[in-house]
Parts: C-alpha cells; sequence; structure tokens
C-alpha cells in the first residue's frame, strides 16, 4: 500500500540524528570553535544540562517528560543548547560557561580537571607530567 506516514522534512531528520562523543569534535571545533581536547567535557555537558532539562520548564525545549535520559547528543539537543547557552556569549564567555558548574557564577580549580585530563591524554608527549605527583598538585 501506500505510505501514508507524513514526511518528514529534512530538518527534523537533521534533528533526530544522533551524534557520538567522536562525532561530535567537528561541532566542537567548528561550531563552537573550542579546541579538540573541549569535546568530551562539552559533551558530558550538554547531555547534563539536557537531562536536567524539562520541555515544561520555563526555557522550553529541553527534554520531554516521560523520555528517558538521554546518552547520546542530537542536533535538536545541540540547537537547544547552542540557543539557550552559547549564542548571545562572547568566545571568552562561551569557554567560562562551558566550564563553570551550571548551578555556579565562578569557577572552581575542579572544573579544570576533565580538561587537563582530556589535554592529558590528548597528547601523549605530556604524559610525564601526569605521572609527576609534584606536577598534578599544583596544576591538575
Amino acid at each position: 500500500g501506500m505510505d501514508t506516514s507524513p514526511q518528514k522534512s529534512p530538518q527534523e531528520r537533521e534533528d533526530q540524528q544522533y551524534l557520538t562523543a567522536e562525532n561530535f569534535v567537528r561541532v566542537t571545533k567548528e561550531v563552537c570553535n573550542f579546541p579538540t581536547f573541549f569535546n568530551r567535557p562539552l559533551y558530558k555537558r550538554i547531555l547534563e544540562l539536557w537531562n536536567a532539562s524539562s520541555a515544561s520548564g520555563p526555557e522550553g525545549g529541553g527534554k520531554a517528560e516521560d523520555d528517558p535520559p538521554a546518552e547520546n547528543i542530537s542536533f535538536a539537543m545541540f540547537r537547544w543548547y547552542w540557543t539557550s547557552e552559547m549564542e548571545d556569549c562572547d568566545p571568552a564567555e562561551r569557554f567560562f560557561r562551558l566550564l563553570k558548574h551550571p548551578s555556579r557564577e565562578y569557577v572552581v580549580r575542579d572544573d579544570f580537571l576533565p580538561y587537563i585530563k582530556e589535554l592529558l591524554n590528548d597528547h601523549p608527549g605530556l604524559e610525564f607530567l601526569s605521572n609527576h605527583a609534584e606536577f598534578q598538585e599544583k596544576y591538575a
């Protein structure tokens, strides 16, 4: 028989595509203009905020009440995050907003840890530093 299901627009189709953390690197670099090692912390943050959000909340968008927590990011989720968190900010402010804990208005030392960890993972040449207890105490 005829397929009577409504055709999804390309936009809708794209919105429902999921990005793994690996695929998200391009978004991190090309859309957000963040360095590659921001990828994982950014990915985690978007999921965190999305799963804590609700479609009925004042910001609108957000996760539907009965949806299970998301484990991957869809384009729609990224768009939601971008418009609510990043769009109106300059690069320095974007960095700050990403770095700080969502419930705080300032950055604490622990906020840097995921980034330092990623940086060390990304640059094996820095590995010797991560084995160096003193370096970790001081900088990580």
